[in-house]
């Protein structure tokens, strides 16, 4: 298979069920030992493609609503290859619940 073609399905696979940010999609494709320029361009389709940040929130709140706290939730996230920006909004819209109890805050 073709460098092109490994890139284009490893793309559609991340696009269609994002779980990862793209640093994560980044070091797949650099693993697969594809050429430099075609794994920039393939991670900027990426970043148009996906709304990292959604993803980020997702995962957070799935986390959160598994009682991990805020740490492990910015330690997971970080790990599956978000930016810091994004795990910052991801975490700071879980401000909304208190960290604590769980209890919606008021």
């Amino acid at each position: 298979m073709s460098d092109s073609r490994v890139a284009a399905n490893l793309l559609e696979n991340a696009s269609i069920q994002p779980a990862a940010g793209a640093l994560r999609f980044r070091q797949r494709l650099q693993s697969r030992g594809l050429p430099p320029a075609l794994i920039e361009d393939t991670v900027k389709t990426y970043r148009e493609q996906v709304d990292a940040s959604a993803v980020a929130q997702r995962l957070a709140q799935a986390l959160f609503a598994r009682g991990k706290d805020a740490a492990f939730v910015e330690r997971h996230l970080w790990r599956k290859g978000f930016s810091t920006q994004e795990i910052r909004a991801a975490v700071r819209a879980l401000d909304d619940t208190c960290i604590d109890n769980g209890q919606p805050e008021g």
